[in-house]
Protein backbone atom coordinates (compact mmCIF):
# COMPACT_ATOMS: atom_id res chain seq x y z
CA UNK A 1 0.00 0.00 0.00
CA UNK A 2 1.55 3.34 -0.98
CA UNK A 3 2.04 5.98 1.67
CA UNK A 4 1.63 9.40 0.14
CA UNK A 5 3.18 11.46 2.89
CA UNK A 6 4.08 11.59 6.54
CA UNK A 7 2.98 14.68 8.45
CA UNK A 8 4.85 15.49 11.65
CA UNK A 9 3.70 18.39 13.83
CA UNK A 10 4.31 18.92 17.50
CA UNK A 11 4.10 15.44 18.99
CA UNK A 12 2.05 14.10 16.10
CA UNK A 13 3.10 11.73 13.34
CA UNK A 14 0.44 10.75 10.84
CA UNK A 15 0.60 8.26 8.00
CA UNK A 16 -1.34 9.62 5.03
CA UNK A 17 -2.56 7.04 2.54
CA UNK A 18 -4.42 7.61 -0.73
CA UNK A 19 -7.91 6.12 -0.78
CA UNK A 20 -7.95 3.64 -3.65
CA UNK A 21 -10.83 2.03 -5.51
CA UNK A 22 -10.07 -1.29 -3.80
CA UNK A 23 -10.74 0.33 -0.40
CA UNK A 24 -14.06 1.74 -1.63
CA UNK A 25 -15.07 -1.59 -3.17
CA UNK A 26 -14.28 -3.47 0.07
CA UNK A 27 -16.24 -0.91 2.11
CA UNK A 28 -19.25 -1.02 -0.24
CA UNK A 29 -19.31 -4.82 -0.11
CA UNK A 30 -19.22 -4.76 3.68
CA UNK A 31 -21.93 -2.08 3.81
CA UNK A 32 -24.25 -4.38 1.85
CA UNK A 33 -23.66 -7.25 4.32
CA UNK A 34 -23.82 -5.33 7.61
CA UNK A 35 -26.95 -4.30 9.53
CA UNK A 36 -27.65 -0.60 10.07
CA UNK A 37 -27.11 0.41 13.69
CA UNK A 38 -29.91 2.44 15.25
CA UNK A 39 -27.61 4.60 17.42
CA UNK A 40 -25.55 5.88 14.50
CA UNK A 41 -26.01 9.63 13.97
CA UNK A 42 -25.49 9.48 10.19
CA UNK A 43 -26.75 5.96 9.52
CA UNK A 44 -25.44 4.27 6.38
CA UNK A 45 -23.09 7.16 5.54
CA UNK A 46 -21.36 6.82 8.91
CA UNK A 47 -21.06 3.08 8.43
CA UNK A 48 -19.47 3.56 5.02
CA UNK A 49 -16.95 6.07 6.41
CA UNK A 50 -16.08 3.57 9.13
CA UNK A 51 -15.69 0.73 6.64
CA UNK A 52 -13.32 2.77 4.46
CA UNK A 53 -11.27 3.52 7.57
CA UNK A 54 -11.18 -0.19 8.45
CA UNK A 55 -9.99 -1.12 4.93
CA UNK A 56 -7.20 1.48 5.06
CA UNK A 57 -6.11 0.51 8.59
CA UNK A 58 -6.06 -3.21 7.79
CA UNK A 59 -3.97 -2.57 4.66
CA UNK A 60 -1.55 -0.50 6.72
CA UNK A 61 -1.18 -3.26 9.31
CA UNK A 62 -0.55 -5.83 6.60
CA UNK A 63 2.09 -3.68 4.90
CA UNK A 64 3.71 -3.09 8.33
CA UNK A 65 3.99 -6.79 9.12
CA UNK A 66 1.36 -6.86 11.88
CA UNK A 67 -0.55 -10.15 12.07
CA UNK A 68 -4.27 -9.99 12.73
CA UNK A 69 -7.60 -11.67 12.16
CA UNK A 70 -10.60 -9.75 10.80
CA UNK A 71 -13.47 -10.42 13.19
CA UNK A 72 -16.17 -7.99 12.00
CA UNK A 73 -17.96 -8.07 15.34
CA UNK A 74 -19.80 -5.24 17.05
CA UNK A 75 -17.36 -5.56 19.96
CA UNK A 76 -14.25 -5.00 17.79
CA UNK A 77 -13.00 -5.05 14.21
CA UNK A 78 -9.78 -7.06 14.40
CA UNK A 79 -7.83 -9.29 16.75
CA UNK A 80 -4.13 -8.44 16.78
CA UNK A 81 -2.25 -11.72 17.18
CA UNK A 82 -0.70 -11.68 20.66
CA UNK A 83 -2.06 -8.23 21.48
CA UNK A 84 -5.84 -8.48 21.84
CA UNK A 85 -8.77 -6.78 20.19
CA UNK A 86 -8.60 -3.64 18.04
CA UNK A 87 -11.50 -1.31 17.29
CA UNK A 88 -11.00 1.21 14.46
CA UNK A 89 -12.66 4.63 14.66
CA UNK A 90 -12.87 6.92 11.64
CA UNK A 91 -13.78 10.62 11.41
CA UNK A 92 -14.91 12.34 8.22
CA UNK A 93 -13.01 15.64 7.70
CA UNK A 94 -12.43 18.23 4.98
CA UNK A 95 -8.96 19.21 6.25
CA UNK A 96 -5.73 17.48 7.21
CA UNK A 97 -5.57 16.48 10.88
CA UNK A 98 -3.95 18.76 13.46
CA UNK A 99 -2.50 17.79 16.86
CA UNK A 100 -5.39 19.38 18.78
CA UNK A 101 -8.12 17.62 16.77
CA UNK A 102 -10.24 15.12 18.69
CA UNK A 103 -10.75 11.42 18.10
CA UNK A 104 -14.02 10.13 19.51
CA UNK A 105 -15.40 7.02 21.15
CA UNK A 106 -19.20 7.25 21.35
CA UNK A 107 -20.31 6.35 24.87
CA UNK A 108 -23.15 4.14 23.59
CA UNK A 109 -20.45 1.84 22.15
CA UNK A 110 -17.65 2.23 24.66
CA UNK A 111 -18.71 -0.32 27.28
CA UNK A 112 -19.73 -2.78 24.56
CA UNK A 113 -16.51 -2.33 22.57
CA UNK A 114 -14.09 -3.60 25.19
CA UNK A 115 -11.10 -3.62 22.86
CA UNK A 116 -7.50 -3.64 24.06
CA UNK A 117 -6.62 -0.96 21.50
CA UNK A 118 -8.37 1.70 19.44
CA UNK A 119 -6.98 2.80 16.07
CA UNK A 120 -7.96 6.20 14.69
CA UNK A 121 -8.31 7.40 11.10
CA UNK A 122 -9.18 10.85 9.71
CA UNK A 123 -10.82 10.33 6.32
CA UNK A 124 -10.39 13.48 4.22
CA UNK A 125 -12.90 14.41 1.54
CA UNK A 126 -13.23 17.13 -1.04
CA UNK A 127 -16.07 19.47 0.00
CA UNK A 128 -18.88 19.91 -2.49
CA UNK A 129 -18.12 16.64 -4.31
CA UNK A 130 -20.69 13.83 -4.41
CA UNK A 131 -20.08 10.09 -4.35
CA UNK A 132 -17.69 7.98 -2.35
CA UNK A 133 -14.82 9.07 -4.59
CA UNK A 134 -14.87 12.39 -2.71
CA UNK A 135 -12.74 10.65 -0.07
CA UNK A 136 -9.19 11.04 -1.37
CA UNK A 137 -6.87 10.56 1.64
CA UNK A 138 -6.96 8.57 4.86
CA UNK A 139 -4.75 9.89 7.65
CA UNK A 140 -3.88 7.17 10.17
CA UNK A 141 -3.46 9.40 13.21
CA UNK A 142 -2.49 6.90 15.91
CA UNK A 143 -3.73 4.42 18.48
CA UNK A 144 -4.61 4.25 22.15
CA UNK A 145 -4.93 1.48 24.69
CA UNK A 146 -7.49 1.46 27.48
CA UNK A 147 -5.08 3.10 29.93
CA UNK A 148 -4.48 6.03 27.56
CA UNK A 149 -8.23 6.49 27.13
CA UNK A 150 -8.61 6.59 30.92
CA UNK A 151 -5.77 9.10 31.39
CA UNK A 152 -6.23 11.41 28.39
CA UNK A 153 -9.88 10.91 27.43
CA UNK A 154 -12.41 13.66 28.16
CA UNK A 155 -16.04 12.66 28.66
CA UNK A 156 -18.71 14.85 27.08
CA UNK A 157 -22.45 14.46 27.55
CA UNK A 158 -25.07 14.91 24.83
CA UNK A 159 -25.98 18.60 24.48
CA UNK A 160 -22.70 19.90 25.93
CA UNK A 161 -20.48 22.19 23.85
CA UNK A 162 -16.69 22.00 23.80
CA UNK A 163 -15.56 25.64 24.27
CA UNK A 164 -12.22 24.88 22.57
CA UNK A 165 -13.80 24.24 19.16
CA UNK A 166 -17.54 24.94 19.46
CA UNK A 167 -18.55 21.32 18.87
CA UNK A 168 -22.00 20.54 20.29
CA UNK A 169 -22.24 16.84 21.06
CA UNK A 170 -25.26 14.97 19.71
CA UNK A 171 -24.43 12.00 21.95
CA UNK A 172 -22.21 11.31 24.93
CA UNK A 173 -18.65 10.46 23.95
CA UNK A 174 -15.06 10.23 25.13
CA UNK A 175 -12.61 12.40 23.17
CA UNK A 176 -8.85 12.11 23.03
CA UNK A 177 -6.69 14.53 21.06
CA UNK A 178 -4.41 13.28 18.32
CA UNK A 179 -1.35 14.60 20.15
CA UNK A 180 -2.20 12.29 23.08
CA UNK A 181 -2.31 9.16 20.92
CA UNK A 182 0.48 6.65 20.48
CA UNK A 183 2.04 7.34 17.04
CA UNK A 184 1.01 4.59 14.67
CA UNK A 185 4.65 3.64 13.99
CA UNK A 186 5.16 3.03 17.73
CA UNK A 187 1.96 1.01 17.95
CA UNK A 188 3.11 -1.15 15.04
CA UNK A 189 6.39 -1.91 16.85
CA UNK A 190 4.42 -3.04 19.92
CA UNK A 191 1.98 -5.11 17.90
CA UNK A 192 4.72 -6.74 15.82
CA UNK A 193 6.52 -7.77 18.96
CA UNK A 194 3.32 -9.58 20.03
CA UNK A 195 3.68 -8.21 23.54
CA UNK A 196 0.56 -6.99 25.32
CA UNK A 197 1.22 -3.51 26.68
Amino acid sequence: MPIRSSITQKSMTVQSVPVEQAHLDWALAKAKREPKYKNSHRGADAAMVGFIGEAIFADYLTSSGVEFVVDNKTTHDLTLIGNGRLEIKTKDRTVEPQPHFDCSLPAYNHDHQNASYFGFVSLQRSPGVDGWERYHTAHIVGAANQEMIQVFGVRWEAGQTDPANGTKFWTACINITIENLMPIEDAVVVWRSRQIR
